[in-house]
């Protein structure tokens, strides 16, 4: 198979995922798919603000939409060997972004870590009104990025989202570590000549 793009998820995979390492320092940890139904599912399709997911997740903890916005960004950071194996990815294949995330979160790290120019194609769940594993998410990918389904290569750390993608057809994998991904990705073929 002749591969021509890439579709990366972004919390998880470029960088932590900050909710959910927020909700276990918070001792919330077995509670974690009942507060993404709750909470999270409704900021990641845009009917809930982030102000508001804030507002709500300091109700929860006793504490306030700022103090609970400054806990989850101390644990934003970008993955360095992730970003070059885009980067380096970027120089052959299209490469795309498609995350869940409230409207603007996501934008503002792109913009304080400078990666607008390594995507190709950026679909926020927000912004877009769809969430993975929804299958017209990845529709709507393959669609921006112009390739058939086929011919995108889409990683991210939640099975669920692997396999939703991987029944339309895209080459889907589950992301561990750096190491793994590029190991994955010199085993489809693409021959990523970087050292981990």
């Amino acid at each position: 198979m002749t591969y021509r793009a890439v579709l990366f998820d972004f919390f998880g995979v470029i960088c932590p995922d900050v909710h959910k390492l927020w909700i276990k320092e918070n001792g919330f940890a077995e509670r974690m798919h009942e507060l993404i139904d709750t909470y999270y599912q409704y900021s990641d399709i845009g009917s809930l603000s982030q102000s508001d997911l804030y507002k709500d997740l300091g109700k929860l903890v006793g504490r306030s939409a700022t103090q609970v916005e400054a806990e989850i960004n101390k644990f934003i950071s970008i993955d360095p060997f992730v970003l070059q194996i885009i980067r380096t990815l970027h120089t052959k294949y299209k490469v795309g972004l498609c995350s869940n995330a409230p409207i603007g979160y996501v934008e503002g790290i792109m913009q304080q870590y400078h990666l607008g120019n390594d995507f190709d194609a950026v679909l926020i769940s927000s912004a877009i009104h769809l969430r993975k594993p929804e299958r017209a998410i990845f529709e709507k990918a393959s669609g921006i990025l112009h390739v058939e389904p086929q011919e995108i290569i889409f990683i991210d750390d939640n099975e669920l989202n692997v396999s939703a993608a991987g029944d339309i057809g895209m080459k889907a994998f589950r992301f561990s570590t750096s190491a793994q991904l590029l190991s994955d990705l010199n085993l489809l073929g693409l021959d990523l000549q970087l050292e981990s």
